[in-house]
């Protein structure tokens, strides 16, 4: 059995990876839409603290990455796309399993919120 830490960073690499084709429904889940971002000239890095090597990962289990991800800005970022429904999507669940079971100030409740929630997505 994984740990959830290895899930997470499991989940993040099936999202990076060349080969692996993910889809919700007739929405794609791409790293091209965090690529997007890294590539946006409007936006600095302080905007969303995404680097190259968080895409293109030669560690790959690099929690942190994962955390960069799936940040709050990063989400809103991604949310604004009307074509990145998938990967919000995607990275909506990973960032609520990373709530629910590692993060250390969540609540006994606000835990089982967020599980029952992404059980829902």
């Amino acid at each position: 059995m994984l740990d959830v830490t290895h899930l997470v960073t499991k989940l993040r690499n099936r999202l990076l990876s060349a080969t692996a084709a993910l889809q919700v429904g007739d929405k794609c889940i791409t790293m091209k839409h965090l690529q997007q971002l890294l590539d946006n000239e409007e936006l600095i890095r302080l905007d969303h603290e995404l680097t190259q090597s968080d895409l293109k990962p030669t560690d790959r289990q690099n929690f942190r990455s994962c955390l960069r991800i799936t940040s709050c800005d990063v989400l809103n970022l991604i949310a604004r796309d009307d074509n990145s429904n998938g990967t919000y999507m995607y990275l909506k669940l990973i960032k609520l399993i990373i709530t629910s079971y590692i993060e250390p100030t969540t609540s006994i409740e606000e835990r089982i919120f967020q599980l029952h929630y992404s059980g829902s997505l």
